[in-house]
């Protein structure tokens, strides 16, 4: 539904929000009440979108209704020629709404006539009134033309006919004084006070001011006038100042002359400008069926009021917010987070600086504040600078304000700190405008062609239950095609909190069956897509009651196409269940009982089944290792001596079991120091002297000639990648430090 909001003035005192009609109904009593018969001139003052024409439609209404000594005539002055024609045109529109009043007035004494003769009967009398007035100071063709431009609507003629033969006769030719002088006299036969209502004079070009200004000054002189003039004092106040000088204060001067009663709009309070702001927002909100989202963006609500009546807020400036919103959330709702999109919105409307602020420096918003582990200074001295630029062109308080909305939608500029990992996945998972795979589509309303819409996840999702498996496979390969394993997952977990015990269920079935698309090739780093799928499945069980789970387990295990991701995902679950997480999906009891089973599946009895590991999972093997030895020592031990013996394996395992490092100091992984606790772990998994035999035998002499045992210390440095030889000499040095001295 877009029920946008029109700005136009409200039409009676059941629309006024603001209580303005109280004082539209004093400036009516000080108008009914004037005894005297002089021209008054009331000056209405505010600037635009502030309600100006609502009070005037208010002032329309209460005198129309309510005091019978007054006829309101609205003069529209958008079509002003020169200053003579202009004269013409107002005095010619007076004369006609006064014959019409007598016409009413006859009407009330005898026997109503039919509207065509009154009608006729005032359009006579002008004609008798103007016909020697057709010829002003200039008798050229031009004025003729504007003179016929004007006086034709107001005769309501279907044809020229009328409005020739007035321009036929030119007799002796009236000044603008003569005519003055007629209006005059038909003005005092007049019982009522007839209010000139001339609204929007700020909108007119400064050379048209001036002219309807004098009109209203040299017009001061007619009696039973009163004029309600509506503008922006500011505004109308510089045109005239350009007009006639550069002094400061000759405009206001001006104006004094001519406005008796000056008169400022009531000032709108922050409270009602909230409530009407928050009424429009509301139904659009509800329109748009977003109530859900509207809850997560109260939370944020505090930064939202400060940025939207930091500055000169007016009910027209709401307005256009609102409908814009309207306009653009039908179309970004599937693909950003609500509050959010409104967030920045505030700042387009009511801080376009900052606004243009963060397009022009989106690397500020979308990428990293790290350079290889620490604090990327130079990014952080640019932001400031750039940001003080900002400061120095807006005032303290809005610039405060608007920087609190960027530091709501990115948290990250407060402090210059990237995010973890986790953070940064849940920021996508929620498709925050803080996420860098989320922020152009805040601008450009739309999902990129190289990336998938969370909508059609959503279906996906929401139908799991009756998508066959082949055709799950089919749309998921095509995602994986489209896009990297993580985004296709954080479609997914959008949708998490929606998702069904039994939808739960089905899914990961599906999931485990499509498994082989996740297997990475040749993949070393740490999340890998094995590693990010089973962080997906884990999550999903939470969801399942744990009796359940169990049940599901033997069932995925057994029917598994990918032992890569089957073993990646139980290392992951022995992992939590080691270190007792809270969020893990199974008990370190349970695990350990089906190890078995998941090892004689993967044939990891074979001695070289290890080292068709995916690589991913080697670098998980002492959690491998130490899950089978807690199982069955002595089918590990067995297994241990058989792998050991073949001709490199010692040094294979050594390698694999001395930790990766992954760093943002770095720019790619490697290898950190063997550590005494990671020795003391093969200490107490593996037969060490058997170890340490294999080691000396798989190796030359000479590479135990120790001279100097080397620790890289990678928290303090790390540039160097350790190398096999120095792994070697680091196993020799804890061997001869805790094994042989125990001895």
């Amino acid at each position: 539904m877009n029920d946008y909001s029109p700005d136009t003035s409200i039409q009676d005192a059941e629309e006024d929000l603001f209580q303005r009609h109280e004082f539209a109904k004093r400036i009516c009593t000080s108008i009914s009440r004037n005894q005297g018969t002089e021209c008054i001139t009331f000056g209405l003052y505010g600037t635009w979108g502030t309600g100006k024409s609502s009070i005037l439609q208010l002032i329309r209404n209460e005198l129309n209704t309510n005091h019978e000594n007054t006829h309101v005539l609205d003069y529209n002055p958008w079509q002003i020629g020169d200053q003579n024609s202009l004269m013409l045109q107002f005095f010619s529109i007076i004369a006609n709404e006064i014959e019409v009043l007598e016409s009413d007035s006859e009407k009330a004494e005898k026997e109503p006539e039919k509207v065509e003769t009154r009608i006729s009967k005032a359009r006579n009398k002008w004609n008798n009134f103007f016909k020697r007035s057709s010829q002003l100071e200039s008798q050229s063709e031009a004025n003729i033309r504007q003179l016929k431009k004007y006086t034709a609507p107001f005769l309501g003629v279907l044809n020229s006919s009328l409005s020739d033969k007035i321009f036929d006769v030119f007799g002796e030719s009236p000044n603008l004084e003569q005519i003055k002088d007629r209006l005059q006299k038909l003005l005092q036969k007049l019982d009522k006070r007839l209010v000139i209502i001339i609204d929007d004079i700020d909108r007119l070009d400064k050379d048209e001011i001036h002219i309807l200004l004098k009109l209203v000054k040299q017009s001061i002189s007619l009696d039973r006038i009163t004029y309600l003039l509506s503008f922006d004092k500011q505004v109308v106040a510089d045109a005239i100042r350009e007009k006639y000088g550069s002094e400061e204060y000759s405009g206001e001067s001006f104006l004094e002359k001519i406005i008796q009663v000056p008169l400022e709009l009531p000032t709108l309070t922050k409270s009602q400008l909230r409530a009407f702001t928050k009424a429009k927002l509301e139904k659009a909100i509800t329109d748009l069926d977003l109530e859900q989202e509207w809850s997560q963006f109260r939370v944020r609500s505090d930064v939202f009021w400060e940025a939207v009546f930091t500055g000169n807020t007016t009910p027209r400036s709401i307005l256009r917010f609102v409908n814009s919103l309207r306009f653009h959330l039908p179309m970004v709702k599937d693909h950003v987070y609500i509050s959010d999109f409104i967030l920045l919105q505030t700042l387009h409307f009511f801080h376009p600086n900052y606004y243009q602020f963060i397009i022009n420096h989106s690397f500020f918003f979308n990428e990293s504040w790290s350079n290889h582990g620490g604090k990327d200074e130079g990014k952080i001295l640019l932001y400031r600078k750039e940001t003080e630029i900002l400061a120095k062109s807006h005032n303290g308080q809005e610039h405060e304000n608007a920087l609190k909305i960027i530091h709501s939608l990115f948290p990250d500029t407060r402090h210059h700190q990237s995010p973890l990992n986790e953070e940064l996945y849940s920021r996508a998972s929620s498709m925050r405008i803080s996420s860098p795979r989320h922020f152009d589509r805040y601008f450009t309303y739309q999902v990129d062609e190289s990336d998938i819409s969370e909508y059609e996840v959503a279906n996906l999702t929401n139908n799991i239950e009756s998508i066959g498996d082949d055709d799950f496979i089919s749309t998921l390969k095509g995602y994986l095609e489209k896009t990297d394993t993580f985004s296709v997952l954080l479609k997914f977990r959008s949708f998490e909190k929606n998702i069904t015990e039994q939808k739960a269920i089905v899914l990961i079935k599906k999931l485990y069956r499509a498994s082989e698309l996740f297997e990475s090739k040749d993949h070393y780093f740490i999340d890998s897509p094995e590693d990010q799928l089973s962080r997906f499945i884990m999550r999903l069980m939470a969801i399942i009651d744990v009796d359940k789970r169990e049940k599901l387990f033997s069932e995925l295990f057994r029917n598994s196409t990918s032992l890569k991701f089957t073993l990646a995902h139980y290392i992951d679950l022995f992992i939590k269940a080691k270190k007792k997480e809270q969020d893990s999906p199974y008990s370190y009891n349970f695990l350990v009982s089906q190890f078995d089973n998941l090892r004689k599946k993967a044939g990891l009895d074979r001695t070289d089944a290890i080292l068709e590991l995916p690589k991913a999972s080697l670098e998980k093997i002492r959690f491998l290792l130490g899950a089978w030895s807690e199982c069955n020592r002595s089918d590990f031990n067995e297994f241990i001596k058989s792998f050991l013996q073949k001709e490199g394996n010692s040094l294979i395992l050594l390698s694999h079991l001395v930790p990766t490092i992954f760093s943002t100091k770095a720019p790619h992984q490697f290898k950190g120091d063997l550590t005494k606790e990671v020795f003391l772990w093969i200490q107490s998994t593996l037969d060490i002297r058997l170890f340490w035999s294999q080691i000396r035998k798989d190796s030359l002499a000479e590479n135990f000639k120790i001279e100097v045992v080397k620790f890289l210390n990678t928290e303090t440095d790390d540039s160097k990648d350790q190398d096999l030889q120095n792994m070697i000499n680091q196993f020799v040095y804890w061997y001869d430090s805790l094994v042989e001295h125990i001895d």
